[in-house]
């Protein structure tokens, strides 16, 4: 009647609707119609309940995937550290075979890719060790031979004095 828009709630046919009016004017700003949408209350009633629905619904499958996903994370997370901890104990007890080749930059490839370092530099230690050892061995049979050759000229040098004392007297 007074030529704005309505917003609101209408009563028509004993139903409730949400409804919007705008008029209609002509070129010289007379009303001579009207626009009109309307929805039913138990229509949007009905669409907010099947939103709240379908939101529960997805709520719930989001959850469900959640759990799948920290499940394969975790499970995958405890091979992993599995796996370093047995190579570690095995290290722990001299046998450093294991190794260990974990792709990717997380905190469980690093101390993997560390230990992998420190299982080859003890490695290059134990042959380094190895080799000093079979030349000290090498070393050790030369001084005892040589030990043994002046022991023999120390004898021999014994017996000519013993000799040349005999033969003087």
């Amino acid at each position: 009647e007074k030529g704005e828009i309505y917003s609101g709630r209408i009563e028509f046919s004993d139903k409730t609707y949400q409804a919007v009016y705008q008029p209609i004017e002509d070129q010289y700003g007379k009303v001579i119609g009207m626009w009109y949408v309307g929805v039913s209350d138990e229509l949007t009633k009905s669409a907010v309940k099947e939103i709240v629905i379908m939101m529960l619904i997805s709520i719930v499958i989001l959850f469900i995937l959640s759990i799948i996903c920290v499940w394969i994370f975790t499970r995958n997370l405890k091979k992993r550290l599995a796996i370093l901890a047995k190579a570690m104990r095995n290290a722990g007890k001299g046998d450093f075979s294991a190794t260990i080749d974990f792709k990717g930059k997380d905190e469980v490839a690093l101390v993997a890719y560390s230990y992998e370092q420190m299982r080859k530099n003890l490695g290059d230690l134990v042959n380094q060790m190895k080799m000093t050892s079979e030349q000290l061995a090498a070393s050790a049979a030369e001084f005892q031979a040589s030990s043994d050759e002046t022991s023999r000229a120390a004898d021999s040098i014994a017996v000519t004095v013993e000799e040349v004392a005999v033969s003087s007297e």
